[in-house]
């Protein structure tokens, strides 16, 4: 949903920024869902996945140098950034106005949360993916329930729950 608003906003060439990809985590399907999305609109990609980090307690901080030391240099041959969470699309954002890069007229950046951050967030308002919490909560919930009560293990449902694309300044 995010490649195709970008490719929709009149992106050429696609940038996805995400966390480490050789972790089998659900998450990382959507540098899955972003590759084939360009492949089928034969659009020019890259991704670029950051290092796995401990340091949650300056997740920010961490963005910015993941910026610094591995984008930065490559930023200038993108119009559309596809970033895996909503603080790092900020942290994006941050460093293109620092770097006088306008935003979305020159890159348009599209996060994926919509949490209470990026709500919060006034200037700019990200254009971003909302995933239902509170579903994905009750269903996680459940699903830890049922291991629990089931004394065979069996491997929990990977439910899939609809997102909802929110449009915001920077694209």
């Amino acid at each position: 949903m995010a490649t195709q608003h970008l490719i929709e906003s009149g992106c050429k060439h696609l940038l996805h920024l995400s966390g480490p990809l050789d972790i089998d985590v659900l998450p990382n399907r959507r540098a899955d869902a972003f590759k084939l999305t360009c492949m089928k609109h034969d659009i020019p990609f890259k991704v670029i996945e950051q290092e796995y980090s401990r340091k949650a307690f300056s997740l920010f901080k961490n963005y910015e140098t993941f910026i610094e030391e591995q984008v930065a240099d490559e930023l200038a041959k993108y119009d559309g950034v596809f970033c895996s969470n909503d603080m790092l699309a900020y942290a994006l954002y941050i460093h293109a106005k620092k770097n006088n890069i306008q935003v979305p007229e020159q890159l348009k950046i599209v996060g994926y949360d919509y949490t209470s951050f990026t709500r919060m967030l006034q200037d700019p308002k990200l254009t971003t993916i909302k995933q239902p919490a509170d579903r994905l909560g009750r269903e996680l919930c459940s699903t830890l329930v049922k291991m629990i009560e089931d004394k065979e293990g069996d491997k929990p449902n990977n439910t899939i729950v609809d997102v909802e694309l929110i449009k915001g300044d920077t694209t």
